[in-house]
């Protein structure tokens, strides 16, 4: 493992454990390593990639209707539309 790979794992790690106990932050729980691979044991994700950019895209599509919602009810004060 060349040492800018082993760096950037490092200061992964780092950035890890400053983060422990944020609830956005999977649990970082420690490490080994060998001549050739660093082993992280962290927390478990509970949902797929593909639940999260649902959830994500859900989200975005309601803060787009309220939005919708607001600029309708303002156009007739303003002279919108």
């Amino acid at each position: 493992m060349s040492n800018t790979n082993v760096t950037k794992i490092w200061k992964e790690v780092t950035q890890l454990l400053r983060s422990d106990g944020d609830s956005n932050v999977l649990r970082f729980y420690g490490c080994e390593n060998d001549d050739h691979t660093v082993y992280l044991c962290m927390e478990s994700w509970q949902w797929s990639l593909k639940d999260l950019v649902k959830g994500l895209w859900s989200l975005a599509e309601k803060a787009l209707l309220e939005k919708v919602k607001v600029v309708d009810r303002l156009s007739p004060l303003v002279g919108f539309f």
